[in-house]
């Protein structure tokens, strides 16, 4: 699905992404998307799209991401932690051996260094916690790209962002 100026115009005020968050000129970064619940999927499909990027493939469990990431090979993964047959710190790990070069973006709504450091352990490039602001996310899937512009803080600065939540909600 290819959205259209006409498409953002329509979108009401309340629901509109701040003007920095709108398209924007850099490559085009091709993502799969693993998360075990579909709305989520297909709502982190619409903004990443809405904002420039392309989804490539869309995995509903940790063993459907593997599969698919050496499939369609996409620039990058974003992973879900808690999803049923493979959970994706396991997934992250497979992914990490078999494309070393494909960096893998936790997004949980889990927020605990622990986690953190496990994500880190299994390969993965950056952990992000759901409810983030979408330019933070945009400028950390961008600094991903090897050939990464001068797109804001680094990525060491974005890993730990806090969703504004309670230290140790979960959700």
């Amino acid at each position: 699905m290819r959205l259209h100026e006409q498409d953002v115009r329509d979108v009401p005020e309340a629901f509109a992404l701040h003007p920095s968050s709108t398209p924007h000129p850099e490559p085009r970064l091709r993502i799969l998307i693993a998360d075990d619940h579909l709305g989520v999927r297909e709502a982190m499909a619409c903004l990443l799209t809405l904002i420039g990027f392309e989804i490539v493939a869309q995995a509903e469990d940790g063993a459907v991401a593997v599969a698919l990431a050496k499939q369609v090979t996409p620039d990058l993964i974003l992973m879900d932690l808690s999803m049923p047959v493979l959970n994706g710190l396991d997934a992250t790990r497979l992914i990490h051996r078999a494309l070393p070069g494909t960096p893998v973006v936790i997004l949980s709504a889990y927020d605990s260094a622990e986690l953190r450091h496990a994500a880190q352990a299994a390969g993965a490039a950056a952990y992000l916690v759901k409810g983030l602001p979408v330019e933070t996310l945009r400028t950390t899937l961008l600094r991903l790209l090897p050939t990464a512009p001068n797109v804001g803080p680094t990525t060491a600065d974005i890993v730990a962002v806090r969703s504004g939540r309670d230290r140790d909600q979960v959700g």
